[in-house]
């Protein structure tokens, strides 16, 4: 401990700085002023902002702080996150390995001298002497990779540095979110203005006019949503679809990731139910009853997708129209929408042939999956309006 603890003092009292690591209680912390923060790097507040700074009158007597944001889903508390712009901590062009989680100045060079069995590492090599400029994007993208990685593991702690590219005063972790191609994270806001300059996003995803709420499910879901899912679904009617939703868990994963983006119950019931009827669909297509939403997210699975999504929508073939092309719509942006949960937990995994496999599915859901009375233009509006729902 930095000060003598009291007698009564309990090692769960004490929490350490973030940047001399010396133990405090949450009182002593408050009133800490680090001089190696100061030493290092200046005017901390320009360079990280506390996600939640604890007033003083949040400080309970026990040590324990109040400190905690609603949603509409329910509570979440979030401890000492800070948002981080790591070129300006570390006062230098530092770059976290992708595969120690070391910082160095040279982290290419490191690559080479350490880690030169690493496939990444091959590719690296055999690109550099091929493509310069595909090099360059790989190398960018495995130093974003090893970041977005150590932010996955603040937010599920729910204390630490979350390093972003860019930040302003008053952010907090909520507001950023990964770009999906190059893992660089930005504002939810800046989203659409970094995209032209992704340097790995593919040419047909810029063609179109995403949406940022699809980086949401690139996160890590609390498990406190986790906890509310069965309590949503007590309040469902017992029915084939309530089994369906619990018995897949993939759609209970998308029913927490949902609640924890703060929309209405009524509208999570409504998506809850209508991916259920399209899982039902696809078993009733293929026969399977053991079908699950994991194994229909697949390029292979693409057709039979949009066939069942084109079913609930009351698709007519002979007169080539929808009685209901907004629910088919909103079927396919919850496809989107489940597909990026699966390649969040295939980055996990470093599972690089699932990625491209997801993406490719996700490509198929925004090329191919066209109306014949319905433009494309119009059709990524309706789906904006359905992502809003």
């Amino acid at each position: 401990m930095l000060y003598s603890p009291n007698s009564d003092a309990k090692p769960e009292d004490y929490s350490p700085c973030n940047v001399c690591w010396s133990y405090l209680t949450r009182s002593q912390l408050l009133r800490h002023q680090c001089k190696l923060a100061v030493k290092k790097c200046g005017r901390p507040k320009k360079y990280a902002i506390c996600c939640n700074p604890a007033p003083k009158s949040a400080v309970a007597t026990d040590g324990n702080s109040s400190g905690k944001f609603t949603k509409p889903g329910g509570n979440h508390k979030t401890d000492d996150i800070q948002v981080v712009s790591y070129n300006s901590f570390y006062r230098s062009k530092k770059a976290r390995c992708y595969f120690c989680g070391g910082w160095f100045n040279q982290v290419q060079r490191h690559w080479y001298g350490k880690h030169r069995d690493q496939p990444e590492v091959i590719k690296l090599v055999y690109l550099g002497k091929t493509d310069k400029k595909a090099q360059f994007n790989f190398s960018t993208r495995l130093r974003h990779l090893a970041v977005h990685e150590h932010n996955v593991q603040v937010l599920k702690q729910g204390h630490g540095q979350m390093f972003v590219s860019r930040f302003t005063e008053q952010s907090v972790p909520a507001d950023y979110v990964p770009c999906e191609y190059c893992f660089s994270y930005v504002a939810r806001h800046q989203l659409r203005r970094h995209w032209p300059s992704c340097r790995s996003m593919p040419e047909w995803e810029q063609k179109t006019r995403s949406h940022s709420h699809y980086a949401t499910f690139l996160l890590p879901t609390p498990k406190i949503f986790h906890d509310q899912v069965s309590d949503m679904l007590d309040g469902m009617q017992d029915n084939n679809l309530k089994l369906m939703v619990e018995s897949d868990q993939l759609i209970r994963e998308y029913v927490a990731k949902l609640l924890s983006t703060g929309i209405v119950d009524c509208f999570v019931k409504r998506k809850t139910r209508l991916i259920a009827r399209f899982l039902m669909e696809i078993q009733k297509l293929t026969g399977l009853c053991s079908a699950t939403l994991s194994e229909c997210i697949t390029p292979e699975n693409f057709q039979r997708c949009s066939f069942a999504a084109g079913v609930l929508g009351g698709f007519d073939p002979e007169t080539l129209s929808y009685q209901n092309f907004t629910s088919t719509l909103m079927t396919r942006t919850i496809l989107r929408q489940v597909s990026k949960l699966l390649k969040r937990d295939a980055v996990d995994r470093r599972d690089e042939d699932a990625v491209k496999e997801l993406d490719r599915f996700n490509q198929l859901c925004v090329t191919e999956w066209k109306s014949p009375d319905t433009s494309p233009e119009q059709g990524m509006d309706l789906e904006v309006e359905a992502i809003s729902d």
